[in-house]
């Protein structure tokens, strides 16, 4: 126990970053040695598990860290009560939170500006993941959508737009948007699960005489382990609290040339690679 207290209290402040992840791998293996000598029911005992709750946050964290993500980029996602109170989903996005859309999207194997502008913004408040995505395609053509119907597999034939989110908790989410307004959302967690539903609310609104495609969507996070078939399950994102990781994906089909475009690129044939995910921070 003592071994475990005072390592902890020296290196406290530097366990979290991605740098620190073999203090951060001893720190809790102290820990579970600490737990293994000591009588649970005795006052040791629940002195040891008053930590149990902080270190429970550190594993999550090292769990993160065991991933192995390198040079990845990062998107604050804070979102004021007053932003949050005045958005409406209509698609429009012309609320104050959507001013500034931070998030562009580049070619998945290059990293070049991609030939179809996509930029977006995420946003977290009360137990909600906000997002607002703006896309550009070539006037006057019509998007693609393989289908109109949600947790339909053929969606990923057609256009459409990936929201890959992993949170302390959970990794990962897959919810894939098509112009249509379709969504097939899947639990990536071990298996494909499509049971899964992620309670989304979600506008898509097209306007294919200027090529432009907008989402709006509000997207419930709850920290309850009780139904996972509803729901993100996550711990907040909030001011130092445990980042979250995720991507922003699109695929954009015009005269037969298909465009594949990331926030963070994989540089693969592939959206779902966890290793390039970006960080998501308050």
């Amino acid at each position: 126990m003592r071994a475990f207290i005072d390592f902890f209290e020296k290196h406290q402040l530097y366990l979290r970053k991605i740098e620190n992840k073999n203090l951060l791998g001893q720190c809790l293996s102290l820990f579970e040695s600490a737990k293994e000598k000591v009588d649970i029911n005795s006052i040791y005992g629940k002195r040891i598990l008053a930590f149990e709750e902080g270190v429970e946050k550190l594993r999550l964290r090292y769990n993160q860290m065991l991933v192995g993500r390198e040079n990845v980029p990062s998107h604050k996602a804070n979102m004021p009560s007053r932003w949050a109170s005045e958005l409406k989903l209509d698609g429009v996005l012309n609320e104050d939170c959507w001013k500034y859309l931070n998030g562009k999207l580049v070619d998945n194997q290059t990293g070049k500006n991609a030939k179809y502008s996509t930029r977006f913004k995420l946003g977290y408040h009360n137990k909600h993941l906000y997002v607002g995505i703006h896309s550009k395609f070539q006037p006057g053509t019509e998007l693609i959508s393989s289908t109109t119907k949600n947790d339909d597999k053929s969606i990923w034939d057609g256009d459409y737009i990936d929201l890959l989110i992993e949170t302390p908790n959970h990794s990962y989410y897959q919810i894939s948007i098509n112009p249509a307004g379709a969504v097939t959302d899947v639990d990536r967690s071990g298996s494909w699960d499509t049971k899964w539903n992620s309670e989304i609310e979600v506008v898509s609104k097209v306007d294919s005489k200027k090529g432009i495609w907008n989402i709006e969507a509000k997207i419930p996070v709850t920290t309850s382990m009780q139904d996972p078939l509803h729901e993100m399950i996550g711990l907040p994102l909030e001011k130092g609290g445990l980042p979250w990781y995720f991507n922003v994906c699109r695929k954009q089909t015009t005269n037969g040339k298909t465009e594949y475009s990331t926030f963070s690129p994989t540089q693969s044939d592939s959206f779902l690679v966890i290793e390039k995910f970006a960080e998501m921070s308050w």
